[in-house]
């Protein structure tokens, strides 16, 4: 799915499924203020063919409609997240405060792992402690949600997982 597709009209809607999952990613968003020390994760969780990527792209509208803070859309380029991080420290050093959601389509599928740099994600978070971070907004397969579950917390993530249940 893409974000011309989206703006088309293309994907049935689900203003249920959209509006619960909103309502957990506000909640991760306001329980950010309370802890400095990580990325939190709001992954959206559901077997293959259940619309995970569309939800996506529709939790990302909804972000935008209700002007929650600044969207990036990676698409599936889950190497670019370590760049946006570094982008980030210095945007939040120049006095930048807004909430930033990055979203990415399947960002710990099994072909882009080694390209993550999660030991580098890691590094950054430890020499930039105490400062809010952007919130990762993704989806993908209960197995990788399992891995990533496991190994990002191991790299400074705390995943929160948003489960859709098939239609």
């Amino acid at each position: 799915p893409r974000i011309s597709d989206l703006r088309k009209g293309r994907f049935l809607t689900r203003p249920n499924r959209v509006a619960e999952a909103f309502s957990g990613l506000l909640k991760v968003q306001e329980n950010q203020t309370c802890r400095l020390d990580g990325i939190d994760t709001f992954w959206i969780d559901g077997r293959s063919g259940t619309g995970k990527s569309v939800l996506l792209l529709q939790l990302m509208e909804e972000v935008v409609r209700h002007n929650c803070g600044t969207v990036v859309w990676l698409d599936e380029a889950s190497e670019q997240f370590l760049l946006l991080l570094e982008s980030w420290v210095a945007w939040r050093d120049a006095g930048g405060v807004e909430t930033l959601f990055v979203f990415v389509d399947d960002f710990f599928a099994p072909n882009k792992r080694v390209s993550l740099g999660l030991s580098a994600i890691r590094q950054l978070l430890r020499k930039y402690d105490e400062r809010f971070w952007p919130i990762l907004v993704t989806c993908g397969a209960p197995e990788h949600w399992q891995d990533f579950s496991y190994q990002g917390r191991q790299h400074g993530f705390r995943v929160h997982r948003w489960r859709l249940a098939p239609a």
